[in-house]
């Protein structure tokens, strides 16, 4: 899935702002004008869930993980309404996902994820058979619940799609691991964006989301019509999906953490770096894309992205400031330019400094996560969590220039399993 890249310092202006956002949704929503779904609506949904909903699946040598989604689906809707592309898969991703009698294609040369998903709507005409079309990737668990969470939310005529919660494949384990360490870090990340930010960006009031991830989330198929699902030369296709919604001014986005996919995250650190590029390349060439217009929308996009880029920048330079400040104390085994070079930099920071913010107030993120979902492993993973978001950084400045040459040509690669 794509997460909101930028989450690299201490919270600043925007984890602030939607957090109040946030607090004002949930005293609307939850305390002032709380309303539960009656009997006859949750029937109502049960019907539509099974009729109206097509649920679309693109998916790369993933013979292990798409037993595990198709089963997730069946509860949710019949094995008619799900359609798997099989994007030039070297194993035997197609032949599983038959065994769940589901639609399935084969697609040869591969097209890419989003060439996967216009493959099949096209194919299959969903757009004119279905009113909504749920998008998941092969290796995520839906919640049983779903579309019982989300469908409801279409009942409003202005809502046009709803984003899907990300929870990581969270497994228990009492000692530490090298592939948890990865999960836990995730977790951290999805708890807290979505909680401070996206709740905020999902408001009525202002419905600013940049994002409607493509792991698990479903759309109205009228909007679908009018979104380029596959526009050339994009390595991802979520980031573009959301902007044309602001864009063209198709309607809003609804969210709630009830409706929510669990997702495999990576295991190891080449995967999970080039995950984050590859999130990060796809953001940066989404804005160049759309650019920015007179909106509240472009207003929040510049304010991210104006304070990601400096926090980013920022944060790069702390492991070499941190260096550098070090020498003040060992200064007789240094050259005197060095010396000289560090007295100056104390002169604006210490050392006590970098510490609070590279890993006290870090830390204390983690702290607040690891009480929130019960999971104090979190306590033990967090103390290296600091070189991920360092790694973070890199990436997202890395990425920039990049994103003005590099063109997709539609191929992808699946993270070991």
């Amino acid at each position: 899935m794509a997460a909101i890249p930028g989450f690299l310092g201490i919270p600043g202006i925007n984890v602030t702002f939607w957090s109040t956002i946030g607090a004002l949704r949930f005293l609307q929503e939850k305390i002032l004008h709380h309303e539960k779904q009656t009997r006859s609506e949750k029937n109502l949904t049960r019907w539509m869930k099974k009729n109206v909903v097509a649920v679309a699946i693109a998916a790369r040598n993933e013979e292990h993980a798409l037993p595990r989604t198709l089963r997730s689906l069946k509860n949710q809707v019949r094995p008619r309404n799900i359609f798997v592309a099989s994007d030039g898969s070297r194993d035997n991703t197609a032949k599983v996902a038959r065994r769940f009698r589901v639609n399935v294609t084969e697609l040869y040369p591969n097209r890419g994820k989003a060439g996967a998903l216009v493959s099949l709507i096209e194919k299959f005409k969903l757009l004119d058979k279905y009113l909504f079309i749920l998008f998941v990737d092969a290796d995520t668990h839906i919640n049983r619940n779903y579309l019982v969470e989300a469908i409801p939310f279409f009942a409003d005529p202005d809502v046009v799609a709803v984003a899907g919660h990300g929870k990581t494949a969270w497994r228990k384990h009492p000692y530490p691991c090298w592939k948890m360490f990865f999960a836990s870090y995730r977790d951290r990340l999805y708890n807290f964006l979505q909680y401070t930010i996206r709740w905020g960006q999902t408001s009525k009031w202002l419905n600013v989301s940049p994002i409607i991830p493509g792991f698990a989330s479903i759309y109205r198929t009228s909007a679908l019509k009018k979104i380029d699902i596959a526009t050339p030369g994009l390595v991802i296709e979520d980031f573009n999906m959301t902007f044309q919604i602001h864009h063209k001014k198709l309607g809003k986005i609804a969210y709630h953490p009830k409706a929510y996919g669990i997702a495999r995250d990576p295991t190891n650190f080449r995967d999970y770096a080039n995950q984050v590029k590859r999130w990060n390349l796809g953001f940066w060439q989404t804005v160049i894309k759309h650019g920015i217009w007179p909106s509240i929308f472009s207003l929040t996009l510049v304010t991210f992205v104006s304070e990601s880029l400096l926090t980013a920048f920022v944060f790069s330079l702390f492991p070499f400031i941190f260096v550098i400040l070090l020498v003040k104390y060992f200064g007789q085994f240094f050259p005197e330019q060095v010396t000289q070079l560090a007295l100056s930099v104390g002169s604006y920071v210490t050392l006590l400094e970098i510490f609070a913010v590279f890993f006290i107030a870090d830390y204390l993120i983690t702290f607040i996560v690891a009480v929130f979902t019960r999971r104090p492993q979190h306590l033990f993973y967090g103390l290296g969590f600091p070189f991920l978001r360092f790694v973070d950084a890199i990436l997202i400045l890395w990425s920039l220039p990049l994103a003005f040459i590099t063109k997709s040509k539609g191929s992808w690669v699946s993270p070991k399993r």
